[in-house]
């Protein structure tokens, strides 16, 4: 199968230098990816699936789009975007335009590792302009004798994101181009510090071993190929998976009753085997590498145990001991390990079992509390026909830990709790929360707690909020209490 040929659309514009320089230009793709057939989802009797979705309201009312604007989840406040805003913030690149920074050198200063994107341009004088023609010469012909490259702030159209990239100049068969390849923006260009492998130490077989396999695997050998051969050419390689996808389309075309084949066709398999002669050349190599390189099955499972070794039954199943005696105490200590080992987060089917089994693993209180913190969330957020009675208990739970621990670490959290289910409209949990006396902990149940009993009824307080009203509301809410905590 071959790739549809389609006459190549050039990209019309002039390159400026300066203010006075400017030459017009086309710009083409030199590499691009495969093109792969696109799939549309039918019906049985063909017909198209027509998707769409809509926004509702709790009383399923449905609103409409022009009521619709986006928002963004910025802790637990919800922060509205509207299009004004948006296409204020939005940047403005100008025309399209391909305009020269300045120039640096191509060894020095342009390492292929900076060199992104995924395709290559390259770009020639627009034809039928012999002007540009010769002032482009003129330009490449400089930058080549100089090992220079230009650096280049391209905008593809009007408004689109501009790119930084580097226009390489390059002189074949009296034929001037320059190849454009994206570079990026300094803010993006960031050093990684990953950390070094395990060293293992190698033996000398090892090693020579390698260096043979490197060897009889050399596609630039000359006494395997000749010097006009090059193998694994980019522009003779076939894309397999291209390819098999259209034989599919072909046969559903030919045969539409019949199955599609279990697996590719021989000369699709052959695309992905390496060539015969190397096949052979290193095929002894390749054995010699299994030898000096042993694999070792790893068990990674050392807390899992057989049956037979846990109920201890040896070979004779009729002689297991009684089991209400050695068996139930042997079984109920293997499967505490197992659940010990397996518990590393709360889940929200039992989070109090959770909260201790990682407790007793040695995790710190205040990162457990604050994973318990969110399970409860999720379980306030979750409730269906405000059936709370399970995130109660958790919170009730949690309260009585950090009663004993650090009351700062509940009140504060209560607070960001109460903004959430008030910008929910549930205040009837709220009203729950504080008939199960699971408020804020004051002093007079614990002396790790700063708070009076008159702050904490000020804080229980829902003060409902009118559009008139423009005054700052005076109850105390999550910031309060951290402003408060910070000042003590």
């Amino acid at each position: 199968m071959r790739n549809l040929q389609k006459k190549p659309q050039g990209w019309h514009v002039s390159l400026t230098i300066g203010p006075d320089i400017q030459i017009p230009v086309t710009g083409y793709k030199m590499v691009d990816s495969s093109f792969n057939i696109g799939w549309n989802v039918q019906t049985v009797d063909n017909e198209p699936i027509i998707k769409d979705h809509g926004f509702f309201k709790k009383d399923e009312t449905c609103v409409e789009n022009q009521d619709i604007i986006d928002g963004y989840v910025f802790g637990n406040s919800i922060i509205p975007f509207s299009a004004v805003e948006k296409e204020t913030m939005t940047y403005d690149s100008g025309e399209k335009c391909l305009n020269v920074l300045q120039t640096a050198p191509i060894a020095e200063c342009l390492p292929k590792h900076l060199f992104i994107g995924d395709t290559v341009h390259y770009f020639v004088p627009q034809p039928d302009d012999e002007e540009a023609a010769v002032a482009f010469a003129a330009v490449v012909k400089a930058l080549y004798d100089l090992d220079l490259a230009f650096i280049v702030r391209k905008v593809y159209r009007n408004g689109t994101i501009p790119m930084l990239g580097a226009m390489i100049p390059k002189i074949e068969d009296d034929h001037y181009i320059l190849l454009f390849l994206e570079i990026p923006f300094k803010q993006d260009n960031k050093k990684v510090n990953i950390p070094s492998l395990r060293y293992v130490k190698s033996t000398e077989e090892q090693i020579s071993c390698i260096d043979r396999l490197i060897t009889s695997m050399d596609l630039t050998n000359p006494e395997i190929f000749e010097e006009d051969e090059e193998p694994y050419a980019p522009e003779k390689l076939i894309d397999p998976f291209k390819q098999h996808v259209d034989k599919c389309i072909v046969m559903k075309a030919l045969h539409k009753d019949s199955p599609l084949p279990s697996q590719p066709e021989k000369f699709i398999l052959d695309l992905i085997k390496p060539l015969p002669v190397i096949e052979e050349r290193s095929k002894d190599v390749l054995e010699d590498v299994k030898k000096v390189f042993p694999l070792e099955k790893v068990d990674t499972d050392k807390n899992k145990k057989e049956a037979a070794v846990m109920f201890d039954l040896g070979n004779n199943p009729d002689e297991a001991p009684n089991i209400n005696g050695e068996i139930k105490m042997e079984l109920d200590a293997s499967m505490d390990d197992l659940v010990k080992s397996s518990i590393d987060h709360i889940s929200t089917v039992n989070p109090e079992s959770d909260f201790e089994s990682i407790l007793k693993n040695g995790v710190p209180f205040v990162r457990v509390c604050d994973e318990l913190q969110s399970v409860i969330i999720k379980l306030f957020i979750s409730c269906v026909d405000d059936d709370v009675k399970k995130p109660l208990k958790v919170l009730a739970f949690l309260r009585k830990h950090c009663l004993d621990y650090d009351p700062m670490l509940y009140n504060i959290w209560l607070g960001f709790l109460k903004d959430i289910i008030i910008e929910r409209e549930n205040h009837n949990i709220w009203e729950l929360i504080i008939q199960e006396s699971l408020s804020l902990i004051t002093s007079k149940e614990s002396e790790k707690s700063n708070l009076t009993m008159e702050e904490a009824k000020l804080f229980n307080e829902v003060k409902k909020q009118t559009p008139e009203s423009n005054k700052m509301d005076e109850i105390m809410d999550a910031d309060d209490l951290v402003r408060y905590y910070k000042n003590i």
